[in-house]
């Protein structure tokens, strides 16, 4: 298949175009933004992939971690991924949070994090996605003595199971940007 078919393959849909089954996930992102995401558009060829992003997302919002560090989280990923459509988002919603412009940068970079507990729950992030999920005792450890718990430690992997899906779709069907 030649690149300039996938177009042909991941077709941008509208709420007429869309499979039945991604129209409710469609509507709800029109709703919100006034426009429905390229990425939500592109992944609407496959409704399991909106429909699944969506419910983890929703879980992940549930979680005990705080604003800020579900956005520490999302763009740490977006850095190690290289995401852009997920760097613009996220480094958005940092920004009303209260991140500084220097925060975003190293959050994306995964270094030189001057705030101590989001940089340990970025080296958790990393250790989390190097190991597969099997984290070290140490890291386990240094992890909660900077005041994280068990809980969270795998509140973590819904994150990361989060923007990883939406990543790698955003990734195959060219959705890099917003529109």
């Amino acid at each position: 298949m030649n690149p300039r078919n996938l177009g042909e393959l991941f077709p941008t849909h509208d709420l007429t175009s869309a499979p039945a089954e991604a129209r409710p996930f469609l509507e709800a992102q029109q709703k919100a933004f006034g426009f429905v995401p390229l990425p939500t558009a592109r992944h609407a060829t496959a409704p399991a992939v909106v429909e699944g992003f969506t419910l983890l997302l929703g879980v992940f919002e549930r979680t005990s971690l705080s604003a800020m560090e579900k956005e520490a989280l999302a763009l740490a990923l977006a850095g190690e991924f290289d995401c852009a459509v997920c760097r613009t988002l996220h480094t958005g919603v940092a920004r009303k949070l209260g991140a500084s412009p220097e925060l975003v940068e190293a959050l994306l970079a995964r270094k030189g994090i001057s705030d101590a507990r989001l940089a340990e729950l970025v080296r958790f992030v990393e250790e989390a996605l190097t190991t597969h999920g099997k984290v070290s005792e140490e890291a386990l450890g240094r992890f909660v003595a900077t005041g994280f718990t068990a809980r969270q430690a795998l509140e973590v992997v819904v994150g990361i199971a989060t923007y990883t899906l939406s990543i790698f779709a955003n990734r195959m069907t060219r959705s890099e940007t917003l529109r």
